[in-house]
């Protein structure tokens, strides 16, 4: 696998980035190279090869665990299930109205009201992934 990004960085952040990306492999030993171009640094990495396995006889093709769907994706949700669902949340618990002030604040805006319809469904999948039925 060959991944190539660009990041401006300066040069005390190359070690922390280095870390990071190992990590990205979970992979300590991952190899990082950083190069010098006349356009500044260039970071590869390369995740270490695993460890060869014993050679296993494959199944037949008809045992082949079948491929996974896609999820489906979820409805549009309307202000009124959000603001719902959001409300509910910020009752729960008194630190969730910090998460919810912060999802806002990411999205750019103040108050609830001032979320564009995409911005909308941004805000639902961000309250899903709290746990937020919406």
């Amino acid at each position: 696998m060959e991944i190539t990004f660009t990041v401006k960085i300066t040069e005390e952040g190359i070690p922390q980035l280095m870390g990071l990306l190992a990590k990205m492999w979970d992979n300590p030993a991952a190899q990082v190279r950083v190069e010098t171009a006349p356009e500044g640094k260039t970071v590869t990495v390369t995740p270490e090869a695993p460890a060869a396995a014993p050679h296993q006889a494959t199944a037949p093709a008809a045992e082949a665990q079948p491929a996974r769907r896609a999820p489906k994706p979820l409805p549009p949700v309307t202000a009124a299930q959000v603001q719902a669902a959001a409300g509910a949340f910020m009752d729960e618990a008194p630190g969730n109205i910090a998460i919810l002030q912060g999802i806002m604040t990411d999205l750019g805006v103040q108050a609830f009201p001032q979320l564009q319809p995409e911005q909308l469904q941004v805000f639902a999948a961000r309250l899903r992934k709290h746990g937020v039925a919406v």
